[in-house]
């Protein structure tokens, strides 16, 4: 089931704010909000899948242009400083084992 939910930016993250089921609605909430100019900035994600954030895709964006840009750049990355430091180490101790392999 896909749906649509509401981020606000501020003080430097992306907050969740609300959750819809239709497009439309999210878009038309989204627009109010930013009409009346209290957010920083304002966005709408497509969530096709909770597990696989890849797949969503942001629908609708609102707010200060600057801030947009930088609320960009200080989004959430898809794969954690936990994820990236497991593969490091996977690969050390998979190229550890090659090595012996081969002086052996």
């Amino acid at each position: 089931m896909i749906m649509y939910e509401i981020h606000q930016y501020r003080a430097g993250k992306w907050h969740l704010d609300s959750v819809y089921d239709s497009e439309d609605l999210a878009l038309d909430e989204a627009e109010r909000v930013d009409a009346l100019g209290h957010v920083q900035a304002i966005r709408v994600v497509e969530v096709y899948d909770k597990n696989n954030p890849a797949r969503n895709r942001v629908v609708y964006r609102g707010g200060d242009v600057a801030l947009r840009r930088e609320a960009g750049k200080t989004a959430e990355p898809h794969i954690s400083v936990a994820q990236i430091v497991g593969l490091v180490v996977t690969g050390v101790v998979a190229l550890g084992v090659w090595i012996y392999l081969q002086l052996n």
